[in-house]
């Protein structure tokens, strides 16, 4: 809980500058190994003072919305459009950043052991407590316990003496880092034959792609902005030169701190300084005990990403379950203003009291993002306990998860650098303050500094790729697309089973859908195509490096077929029944035909009224012949009703049996995906995704109009795609 007289501007410090001086400091020297020593001093610079004048307006946003404050509520002010976005991208960011700490600490803790308890002796090193030890997993679980009694605290405020002693260990780091670059400890031990051959060339300045590069890893580094609400809601006497000051003190003392680590770690070792500058060490005790340091460190700062990240999910549970309280109130007014006039001689009167329930109910649901807003003001900054300890548990054990499957810190410091972090500290708070702040001045015009340096920081980093194929390779991948989207199979059981039918409410179905589809696609397209470049194959997992993460993205994919498979086979299966049935109806109606022309010959001989029975049978013969004929219509009016009825169930499960045995077994013989896809894309999805429905649409509607204009469009685009990209699949096939 917060205190009456609210927290200290010494505490407000020490947290916002215990978040800031984290895992990412162990990079900044090799972050000066790709950009030169100037260079990088220049930058660090740079990212400081943004992130100090991001901080600035996150604060005065902060406190013209009032306390509690939240990047919920400064958003919610500004761009209401956006703040479940803003909410889930902060408590994604948070998310991943204290996901780095639980590996950094196991990662630490094993090398440290591995220098103690290794001896080299297979007797000693097989031994099942020591290989307990250096076991990465252990330490995961024991970083997990680490972090358990510093997780469930509510306040920044009481967090204070944790960050104070993780900054005592901060200053243990830097000053070993000192000692080495200035010759106190042999950073070359082991080297004998070159004392010197670990270390590189220092230089000012390098390439400029180099340069750019390692920009995430400076943003990073100084990312706390999601920490800032905190301390504005329990600062005593709040200010904003009192927010200011706290601020200042906070960047200007991480500033120094990563100056002299990233300056001096660079100066050892030059060219040569690796990604993470405890691997240049030389394995001793000093090291040894600074490793168990930064485990201890990381410890303490866990908690600092935790609470943002909790904070972030809070808000966003409960406009769910607001939003979901007032949905649930509108359908039951609905439902009871329909069955009380049908009650009682009173029902009049109750059916319009309870419409004006359900208008209000409706305008509720209009508003739902401000009745969030009031709640949120109305109610503690804290969670209720029920929600505090569920949302604590689920971060910590699917952050427990990750780090047991994720052995790779660079990828997610990269990642979180290029994205979550450019995005809380740069485009967030300049994007936010100009949508609060109605006037021109000083402020604002660094505000949309802050947001353009954003935006180029973020899109600077991307890879090059390039915009452009050939023509015959372009053509050649035509069928992937055109299959990514093949749905059309479906849309029929859809018609048949939404309720209050009209086309307006399947377009939106249809729109939703395809809408979904187009961003999932786009986002796995570019963001897979800008990994790997021209280097990328017909299936992106085979890219991938078989590790953890990626045997695990495999399981869920088999999961997500699986579940994928029934809405291929449910159309297929209505298919076959249609077919099955008209070839069964006309099989009956021969079969009918042949015996009826058969009694009739056998009559003419027997008795003398064989006559009037024959010309009778020639009759029903007749029309069924005229039957014959028009099975077709018959065989419409036998899958109307089937559609009712639904297939017998003899009948289904025979043809889902022969389904399922013929999938299987071509699975069994067919080892490429890329060709089925390839070739089902080129006729099956283009002829059901644009050759049919164009050619429907013609048949069917008489008049000429727009519509049925572009129902020409798409028929002829759909001619057009089988026999082009089948010429360039199989030409390229045959080339191979």
């Amino acid at each position: 809980m917060e205190s009456k007289k609210g927290s200290s501007i010494a505490s407000g410090v020490i947290n916002l500058a215990n978040t800031i001086v984290g895992a990412g400091m162990l990079g900044l020297p090799g972050a000066f190994g790709g950009t030169g020593w100037l260079s990088g001093m220049i930058l660090i610079a740079l990212s400081a003072m943004f992130s100090a004048h991001g901080l600035v307006l996150l604060s005065k946003a902060a406190c013209l919305t009032g306390r509690p404050s939240s990047f919920y509520s400064v958003a919610l002010a500004s761009v209401p459009k956006y703040t479940i976005l803003i909410d889930l991208a902060v408590a994604l960011k948070c998310f991943g950043v204290a996901t780095g700490y639980l590996i950094t600490i196991s990662d630490s803790m094993v090398d440290a052991l591995d220098h103690v308890l290794l001896t080299g002796d297979p007797e000693n090193d097989e031994q099942l407590i020591i290989t307990l030890l250096i076991s990465r997993h252990f330490w995961v679980v024991g970083a997990l316990v680490l972090v358990l009694p510093f997780s469930f605290y509510r306040t920044l405020d009481e967090l204070k003496k944790a960050s104070a002693l993780a900054l005592i260990f901060v200053f243990m780091l830097a000053g070993m880092i000192v000692a080495y670059a200035n010759g106190i400890a042999d950073p070359c031990m082991g080297n004998d034959e070159n004392a010197d051959s670990c270390r590189g060339e220092v230089e000012p300045f390098t390439n400029v792609s180099s340069t750019i590069s390692k920009v995430p890893i400076f943003v990073f580094a100084f990312t706390c902005h999601q920490n800032i609400f905190p301390i504005v809601n329990e600062i005593s006497s709040l200010s904003q030169s009192r927010l200011n000051i706290v601020i200042s003190c906070s960047i200007g003392l991480a500033l120094v701190i990563f100056s002299v680590v990233a300056l001096e770690g660079y100066r050892t070792y030059g060219s040569f300084v690796r990604g993470d500058i405890l691997l240049n060490y030389p394995e001793n005790s000093q090291v040894t005990f600074l490793r168990i340091c930064i485990a201890f460190m990381l410890t303490l700062h866990y908690p600092l990403q935790l609470d943002p990240s909790r904070r972030c999910i809070t808000s966003l549970v409960k406009v769910i379950m607001n939003w979901w309280r007032v949905k649930k109130q509108t359908k039951v007014g609905n439902v009871t203003s329909m069955k009380l006039p049908g009650d009682h001689s009173g029902g009049l009167e109750m059916k319009q009291e309870e419409t004006l329930n359900t208008g209000k109910a409706l305008k509720e649901g209009n508003l739902y993002y401000e009745n969030s807003q009031n709640d949120e003001k109305q109610q503690k900054v804290d969670a209720d306990d029920k929600l505090f300890y569920m949302i604590t548990f689920s971060f910590l054990s699917l952050s427990f998860i990750l780090a047991m499957i994720v052995e790779d810190l660079g990828v997610i410091l990269a990642l979180v650098g290029a994205t979550g972090s450019t995005l809380v500290s740069y485009v967030l708070p300049g994007l936010i303050y100009i949508k609060i702040y109605p006037h021109m001045d000083l402020s604002k015009l660094l505000a949309y500094l802050q947001l353009v340096v954003g935006i180029v920081i973020a899109d600077s980093c991307r890879g090059e790729v390039e915009p452009f194929t050939n023509v015959s390779s372009t053509i050649s991948k035509v069928p992937i697309f055109v299959f990514a989207f093949t749905c059309h199979q479906n849309i029929f059981p859809i018609v048949n089973e939404i309720s209050s039918l009209s086309q307006s409410r399947l377009n939106i179905v249809i729109s939703c859908s395809i809408g979904l589809a187009l961003v999932i696609f786009s986002v796995v397209a570019l963001e897979g195509y800008r990994t790997y470049g021209s280097f990328v194959r017909g299936d992106i997992l085979l890219n991938y490096p078989e590790n953890s993460q990626v045997t695990f993205l495999r399981i869920c994919i088999a999961f997500m077929l699986a579940l994928h498979y029934p809405l291929q086979l449910d159309p297929s299966r209505r298919c076959i029944t249609s077919l099955v049935k008209v070839i069964m109806n006309w099989w009956r109606v021969k079969k009918q035909t042949k015996v009826g022309n058969g009694t009739s010959t056998e009559l003419a001989a027997d008795h003398l009224s064989g006559i009037e029975m024959k010309q009778e049978e020639s009759v029903e013969t007749s029309k069924e012949l005229r039957d014959d004929n028009s099975y077709y219509e018959m065989s419409k009016q036998n899958e109307n009703q089937a559609n009712m009825d639904f297939a017998d169930d003899r009948l289904f499960y025979m043809i889902t049996v022969s389904f399922l045995s013929l999938s299987f077994v071509l699975a069994m013989l067919v080892d490429d995906l890329g060709v089925i896809l390839a070739l089902v894309g080129a006729t099956g999805s283009t002829l059901v995704s644009y050759v049919l429905p164009g050619l429907i649409y013609i048949k069917i509607y008489p008049h000429m109009d727009l519509s049925k204009k572009m129902a020409y469009l798409q028929l002829g685009v759909g001619i057009i795609i089988i026999p082009l990209t089948l010429y360039f699949i199989l030409t390229k096939q045959v080339a191979h």
